[in-house]
């Protein structure tokens, strides 16, 4: 039985080798009478010869090709493929027919209805034929099922459609899934001007959590339109808005590690977490536990703040501690990445409860954010794994009137 199914196959190869040989002869004849050969099972060797004939019909010349096309029609009469490249034909000639085209494309797209693949290659018909409106509604229910295209999408139509609010509104859907995906495609180009179209299609209703959200305020965050960002955010983090520090009470979750969210770093043997038991301000705090097995390094949590360029300014907030061990215990740092600005402020003592903290600074010219970190530096001492509990809670920053001698330094308080 073996051997015999084995004889089968090896007649069957034979065969459609021959047949698709024939073919061939049959695509190159220049003899108009010539029939297509008959090919075995309607089977591979078929779909070998239509390949042939719509990937390189262009060496055969229009008129040849669209003959064997039409040929091919006739017993592959759902074959897309067949009727894309007959409208590729047509629009080939000098003086090409529009509604002969349009024919032919229209078969194409009902051969295989809401089929991905063929409307995205209708879409390159219609683009070679110069027919963009065509072209665009057929990207855009190209990328109707599969957000994830849409950055291919825009890439294409962007070649014609300069203006990025008409590429948004032309190219993609109104979904918040499509709308993400063209988000990031407008970040990895560094294009701003799309990435504020998509934001405006898509910001009404965007939650903090969403990532449209956080990455396009990083993006506004990277490229310096600081103001933008933080009017954005101020729109979706109450505590922002009142307090001027993302968070400032901790009424969200702490798991937003992009835009203007809190970094968190858990190196081994820290713990860091909302506490929604112990806190100075309701609803919680933010607690920051050490194991008492580990000489850590720590730079986490940290925040940046925006600021107005040489403007003055009180931060200030409230910490707690419990059971801090180690002669190198925690300090908040203020620093700027422009400007210089540096100051720390270690914690009062190994047990204290809450009590006040607070630096007032003057935003160097060139910045636009500072940063507040929450710092631990290793040690060679004796007692160097530190244990405890510190609490952060209530920050609050406020501008101040710059008086006419401030220097610019830092002090905390």
């Amino acid at each position: 039985m073996l051997l015999i199914s084995l004889a089968f196959g090896v007649w069957l190869h034979v065969a459609e080798l021959r047949a698709l040989s024939l073919a061939g002869q049959w695509l190159l004849s220049p003899d108009e009478d010539q029939k297509l050969p008959a090919l075995p099972w309607g089977g591979h060797a078929a779909d070998d010869l239509r390949r042939s004939l719509t990937d390189g019909w262009t060496a055969l010349g229009p008129e040849h090709a669209e003959r064997r096309l039409f040929e091919l029609a006739r017993f592959y009469p759902l074959d897309a493929a067949v009727w894309t490249e007959l409208a590729r034909v047509e629009a080939s000639r000098m003086q090409a027919r529009p509604q002969e085209f349009d024919a032919r494309l229209n078969t194409a797209l009902a051969a295989e209805p809401n089929s991905r693949r063929v409307l995205w290659r209708a879409s390159q018909v219609a683009m070679q034929a110069g027919r963009l409106d065509l072209a665009g509604e057929l990207l855009r229910d190209a990328v109707a099922s599969s957000p994830g295209e849409v950055r291919l999408a825009l890439a294409m139509a962007g070649r014609w459609l300069q203006d990025p609010e008409e590429l948004v509104d032309r190219i993609v859907p109104t979904s918040p899934q499509h709308h993400d995906f063209a988000m990031r495609h407008a970040l990895n180009q560094r294009d701003m001007a799309l990435a504020e179209a998509v934001w405006q299609r898509a910001g009404s209703s965007a939650t903090i959590e969403d990532r449209i959200l956080l990455d396009f305020v990083d993006a506004l965050m990277r490229t310096g339109a600081i103001d933008r960002a933080a009017a954005i955010w101020a729109e979706h983090d109450s505590d922002f808005a009142e307090f001027g520090v993302p968070n400032a009470r901790f009424t969200r979750q702490m798991d937003a590690e992009r835009g203007m969210g809190w970094r968190i770093r858990q190196p081994e043997g820290v713990r860091i977490r909302r506490d929604r038991e112990v806190f100075h301000t309701a609803p919680a705090s933010l607690q920051i536990a050490f194991s008492g097995q580990h000489n850590i390094n720590l730079a986490s949590p940290s925040v940046e703040i925006p600021v107005t360029a040489g403007g003055r300014y009180r931060l200030s907030g409230y910490w707690r501690g419990q059971g801090l061990t180690t002669r190198a215990r925690p300090y908040l740092w203020l620093r700027s990445d422009q400007g210089g600005l540096r100051a720390e402020q270690a914690v009062p003592g190994g047990q204290f409860d809450w009590t006040p903290w607070a630096f007032e600074f003057v935003a160097p010219p060139e910045a636009g954010l500072v940063r507040l970190v929450l710092r631990r530096d290793e040690t060679v001492a004796f007692d160097r794994n530190i244990g405890g509990q510190l609490w952060l809670d209530s920050l609050v920053l406020q501008a101040l009137t710059v008086s006419s001698g401030n220097d610019g330094n830092s002090e905390g308080l």
